[in-house]
């Protein structure tokens, strides 16, 4: 049984043929490795407003064929305001939150340049099928409404969501004609659920056998079961261990 991370979840995707011609990592931050892991041979397009994580990212990606594109990606064209913060005990930028006023902007704002998923597409020529991942620290409806195009392209798209997000989040999903394959990535604050990762697959580009096992006809008891962290997994072995043990001494 694969565990709910993004790395086994695409290794999963991968041998089932998913092979994105282009990676397409909104909010990219200093880097996804498990992306790089995966897809080492597409071309990642990276988009991170922030240009402190800049010599980052060139580090994370040497080697890899990437195109980085300091703007925001949002539901229209011109510019945005944007406020990175540092959270927690370091000093280095952990969010960006893009919105406000242009004419009012807050304490420590400045202006980018905002546009949407296709009009950026287009301008790099980026070949489909992509894999799509959004982490905006709260602008992801804003980057799907800008991206009917891309998603209709899109093999793979991965949304980051909170508890209080998920079920809008995944409606955009759906109305854009995409699938929830799993839910990866659980966080939890203070032990309750805060935030996933939504990961959906296209049927129209990307619709593989392996991905609706329960279409089969017979149905595998060996093959029903229900997540058990590894720690778990191990109490059991070596309860069932100590019980054969037991009954042959």
């Amino acid at each position: 049984m694969r565990f709910p991370s993004k790395g086994d979840c695409l290794a999963f995707l991968k041998a089932q043929g998913l092979a994105p011609a282009t990676v397409i990592d909104v909010g990219v931050h200093a880097a996804t490795p498990e992306l790089i892991t995966a897809f080492p041979a597409a071309r990642h397009l990276l988009i991170e407003p922030e240009p402190a994580h800049a010599p980052a990212i060139a580090r994370a990606y040497a080697g890899v064929d990437h195109t980085l594109l300091q703007c925001a990606a949002s539901d229209q064209d011109g510019q945005i305001q944007i406020r990175s913060v540092a959270k927690g005990q370091g000093a280095a930028i952990t969010h960006s939150y893009v919105g406000g006023s242009k004419d009012v902007p807050e304490a420590g704002g400045r202006q980018v340049r905002q546009a949407r998923l296709d009009t950026l597409i287009a301008e790099t020529g980026a070949v489909p099928p992509y894999l799509v991942k959004i982490d905006t620290d709260g602008h992801e409806k804003q980057v799907l409404a800008g991206a009917p195009d891309t998603l209709a392209q899109s093999a793979c798209v991965i949304v980051e969501a909170t508890t209080d997000t998920l079920s809008d989040r995944l409606r955009a999903l759906e109305r854009a004609g995409l699938r929830l394959f799993d839910i990866i990535d659980l966080a939890y604050y203070f032990d309750t659920l805060s935030q996933v990762d939504l990961v959906c697959v296209n049927p129209a580009v990307f619709d593989p056998p392996g991905l609706s096992p329960w279409r089969r006809q017979t149905f595998e008891p060996r093959q029903w079961r229900e997540f058990e962290p590894l720690s778990a997994r191990a109490g059991h072995y070596w309860r069932r261990l100590a019980g054969r043990l037991l009954g042959r001494s």
